[in-house]
């Protein structure tokens, strides 16, 4: 017969207890333990840790490597309607560019590889007449997308787990923020460049995306010098503009360019071939009139001159009247005038 037994009982409950309080960590996990809502110790990556059931509890996170496509997976941004956001869908991040005569053009030198500016004003007549040419270097509103790749900072003995939670709270939170200060930053360089600039200059402008992101988490002091007090305890690997979208309105632009470039072309051509043709036919009769003149310079020449003056005149007129002073042929025409005379009567 089966007897109560206090001891057996305990024993029970003590490795019900005991089970309940050990966890198992995959290879890529680390924790942060709290004990009565205090930070306690951190473990992991992987194994068997302790965590007391009831009075303490753990945090788990990845120890891969976050990344934060923004403003969001391809298939779930929506560049349409965005008035009626779909569940689920996000809208683009649009910058406007700024116009060519007003940007700053960046460029990276040869010998020092610094990147440096320069204004419209700067370059030559050629290259200004290049930029206003170019669709990319006017007012345009793109759509830029940007991935930050981070994760957690591990120091063997440290408390940066706790840092992090303390400082951020949660993963969720720090790609809240970092997608804030990297939406401002494009915001404020994107309204300084063109498009253009922006597309050639795209490493210059992941640096100062990457700047902004590190005096965020506290790894970088900010322009006066100061390191944020509350670092967020995570490594920032990589920042990157993965693309610039310039949207439905450039590509308007530049097929309307290329057709204009064409039409342009086209009215030079026959532009060039009209002043080719009145050009040949001023050469024509400057050389006719230069002939003449020779001709009319001996006297058979002037002969004909004027016998051929007189044949055009009289085709116009019904009598003709030539003064003795105009040589022969004002006699023959007299000639033929009392030979005509003769035959009436």
């Amino acid at each position: 017969m089966f007897e109560f037994s206090w001891f057996w009982l305990g024993l029970g409950v003590l490795l019900a207890y005991l089970v309940l309080s050990f966890r198992i960590l995959q290879y890529n996990q680390v924790g942060a333990i709290f004990f009565l809502g205090y930070p306690w110790k951190e473990v992991g990556p992987g194994g068997l840790c302790f965590v007391p059931f009831l009075i303490s509890w753990a945090q788990l996170f990845s120890t891969n490597a976050f990344q934060l496509e923004l403003p969001g997976e391809p298939e779930r941004v929506q560049k349409t309607d965005q008035d009626n956001l779909r569940e689920g869908m996000r809208p683009p991040i649009r910058t406007t560019q700024a116009e060519a005569e007003s940007a700053l053009y960046w460029y990276e030198t040869e010998d020092t590889r610094e990147w440096r500016f320069k204004k419209f004003q700067e370059f030559e007549e050629v290259e200004q007449k290049a930029i206003l040419a170019d669709p990319l270097h006017h007012r345009l509103t793109t759509e830029p997308v940007v991935i930050v790749r981070w994760r957690l900072r591990r120091v063997e003995n440290g408390d940066t787990l706790f840092k992090f939670i303390e400082n951020i709270g949660s993963v969720e939170e720090a790609n809240r923020q970092i997608e804030d200060t990297v939406v401002a930053t494009l915001r404020t360089n994107f309204a300084k460049v063109t498009a253009g600039n922006a597309l050639s200059a795209m490493a210059f402008f992941n640096q100062r995306i990457r700047e902004r992101v590190e005096i965020l988490i506290g790894e970088r002091p900010d322009e006066t010098g100061v390191l944020r007090e509350a670092p967020w305890g995570i490594e920032l690997l990589d920042v990157q503009i993965k693309d610039i979208d310039p949207g439905k309105t450039i590509n308007t632009s530049l097929s309307g360019a290329a057709a204009a470039i064409k039409d342009k072309e086209a009215a030079i051509r026959k532009a060039e071939g009209d002043k080719a043709r009145e050009v040949l036919i001023g050469e024509g009769r400057a050389e006719a009139i230069r002939k003449v003149g020779e001709a009319l310079s001996t006297p058979d020449g002037l002969l004909a001159g004027q016998l051929q003056a007189g044949i055009e005149v009289a085709k116009e007129a019904d009598f003709m009247i030539l003064p003795e002073a105009y040589g022969l042929i004002g006699s023959f025409a007299k000639t033929l005038e009392r030979v005509q005379h003769r035959k009436e009567r």
